[in-house]
């Protein structure tokens, strides 16, 4: 049985939500939750790869990976959020993963209208918005 870092530390037993996290299973994170929707929508960056699922009807939550993720890191969370009556969509950061290809033109750098801006192009998915 490994021993976490905090256990270490502080000689207590593992709290819950360390035991729950040991706990995953392996998985191929390429395989997506049944009922999942795949699209692309185009922003500053360009083409963006995403995913929705869930009731489109439903209010919508959107998980945003770190900057070395992708849509993928929420397959484990999405379908627990989708399950609870959301339409939970999430996307590839420009030059990750699916959306690899996105990305400022030669002459310009990553800056926050590349991200900020998506013209309302980005919705759609859930509840028209």
């Amino acid at each position: 049985m490994a021993v976490s870092i905090w256990e270490r530390r502080n000689g207590r037993q593992i709290d819950l939500l360390a035991s729950l996290d040991r706990d995953l299973p392996d998985r191929d994170w390429t395989v997506l939750p049944p009922g999942t929707r795949t699209f692309r929508f185009e922003a500053p960056s360009g083409s963006l790869a995403a995913l929705s699922l869930g009731d489109p009807a439903g209010p919508c939550v959107v998980l945003v990976p770190g900057a070395t993720g992708s849509k993928e890191d929420f397959v484990v969370l999405a379908p627990l959020i989708a399950d609870a009556g959301y339409c939970v969509q999430s996307y590839d950061l420009a030059g990750q993963y699916e959306s690899a290809r996105a990305g400022p033109a030669r002459d310009r750098a990553f800056d926050y209208d590349l991200y900020a801006q998506c013209g309302g192009q980005c919705g759609g998915q859930c509840g028209g918005q």
